[in-house]
């Protein structure tokens, strides 16, 4: 538990081997390094600072619990370098967003309260394990700089488009409708093949201009 000063990361890798509570005037410095959580189906994740963000996270367990400390407090998980979730690792019940790439592997889950926000200037992949659970308001594209590729299949109930590019590639890509498309202009828009689950002429079509 931290609930005063600040915790400093080294910049190598740095194991959580039990729970995480970080609240109150506590505060997480980075420094460029991985968090490696490896806690059991007891423990909890739990913070209510909007300020911390984290390097690297590697998720190795299913925890308990995730979120916020109360109801009036942040629950949002910000990732600037990759996240990983290994074979049962679990991301449940937060925000996230992310700057890297997002990887999942074979059991792992991934059930957010929101959007998941693809953010910052670097250019991210997201591949996504076939077994993965993904349940999520949807995905938000909104970076100042680099697109989105996929290196898997990805359905989707949202698509919001802000700024940056998403490039499925070969990757069968699916959003639930027509309407379900927010945004798109000259800054951010698919560039590949879209696939529509509503009876919809767009099914198939393939999109190198802004939806919007």
């Amino acid at each position: 538990n931290v609930t005063g000063g600040t915790v400093s990361a080294p910049s190598g890798d740095l194991y959580v081997r039990g729970a995480w509570n970080l609240y109150g005037a506590g505060a997480f410095t980075h420094n460029g390094g991985n968090v490696i959580l490896t806690g059991t189906a007891s423990d909890e994740f739990r913070h209510n600072n909007s300020a911390v963000k984290f390097n690297n996270v590697e998720i190795r367990t299913q925890f308990m619990e995730w979120g916020a400390l109360a109801s009036t407090t942040t629950d949002t998980v910000w990732v600037e370098g990759d996240l990983n979730l290994t074979s049962s690792g679990d991301l449940g019940n937060v925000s996230l967003v992310f700057e890297g790439d997002l990887t999942t592997g074979a059991g792992s889950s991934l059930i957010l309260d929101e959007n998941a926000i693809a953010a910052g200037s670097a250019n991210q992949i997201i591949n996504l394990n076939s077994t993965t659970q993904l349940q999520t308001e949807g995905l938000m594209i909104n970076k100042s700089a680099g697109n989105v590729s996929l290196a898997s299949t990805m359905t989707l109930d949202l698509l919001t488009l802000k700024k940056g590019n998403l490039t499925p590639g070969a990757n069968t890509f699916t959003v639930a409708g027509p309407n379900n498309i927010i945004g798109g202009n000259a800054t951010s828009f698919i560039d590949g093949r879209l696939f529509i689950t509503a009876s919809s002429p767009w099914s198939g079509s393939r999109y190198l201009r802004p939806i919007g």
